[in-house]
């Protein structure tokens, strides 16, 4: 990603003002390491919208979003080719959500998910045509807890397909039961989760769709009558069959 700028008048090499109308209060600063930002300044001292980078030759290298001295938004580097290197988004000067990594083409090599700065859940690496080839997931101890990759035309995984759990916080003499549920992706077929509650008999009685933006789904959630449980159902639709398979964890 393109380096960060360390706003100390004591690494600045040079600072420069554009006076024309057109571009009042653009400045131009260059680092230590000959990098320079062009974009607004709020309060005189913070950077403020979009920040274009350059190299000492003039080239341009991309821009970063900027809120009073904080990145959020859009970020965007360029090799010096013009191809497009990486793309990501900030909020609150951290990563999140879906950063982009390309090669020297411009064709994407993978995209790998943020949570606040640090890679969590989906990592997909693609191949020369743009195809999926390999799928990982990252936990939150940073762990590789699923993949999934295709050869000779044959899928192949490792790796539980549901990774859940039930957990209880007690707050003075009440006690809330709270689920948990990594969601994967599976890149080769269409899947979704389901939250269920089973009968004696291990039946499905009830389910509901897990719908979330996230790479995880975490609910407070009722108890159960007794002879009740809850389970997780994956849902993953056969093409030969015309229909869902049924993968079925309770969640005890």
């Amino acid at each position: 990603m393109l380096q960060k700028i360390i706003m100390v008048a004591n690494f600045f090499i040079c600072f420069s003002c554009v006076n024309n109308k057109k571009n009042e209060n653009i400045v131009r600063i260059k680092d230590s390491n000959g990098i320079i930002s062009e974009g607004k300044l709020f309060a005189d001292s913070l950077f403020n919208g979009r920040v274009k980078y350059f190299d000492s030759l003039n080239n341009y290298l991309g821009y970063s979003t900027f809120k009073y001295g904080i990145k959020e938004g859009v970020e965007v580097a360029y090799l010096k080719n013009g191809n497009l290197s990486d793309s990501s988004f900030y909020h609150n000067d951290k990563q999140n959500g879906f950063g982009y990594k390309y090669n020297g083409n411009g064709k994407l090599l993978y995209k790998t998910y943020y949570l606040n700065g640090r890679p969590f859940g989906h990592l997909f690496e693609y191949d020369t045509l743009g195809n999926i080839s390999h799928y990982y997931f990252i936990n939150f101890e940073r762990k590789i807890i699923f993949e999934s990759f295709k050869k000779d035309s044959v899928e192949y995984q490792k790796g539980e397909l549901i990774q859940a759990n039930l957990y209880s916080e007690i707050n003075g003499d009440r006690q809330t039961d709270y689920l948990f549920l990594y969601l994967l992706s599976f890149p080769y077929g269409q899947s979704h989760y389901e939250i269920a509650v089973l009968d004696s008999n291990n039946k499905i009685i009830s389910s509901k769709r897990i719908i979330s933006t996230e790479c995880y789904y975490e609910q407070a959630i009722p108890s159960l009558p007794n002879g009740l449980k809850y389970a997780i159902v994956l849902h993953t639709y056969n093409f030969f069959k015309k229909k869902d398979d049924l993968k079925i964890k309770i969640i005890e």
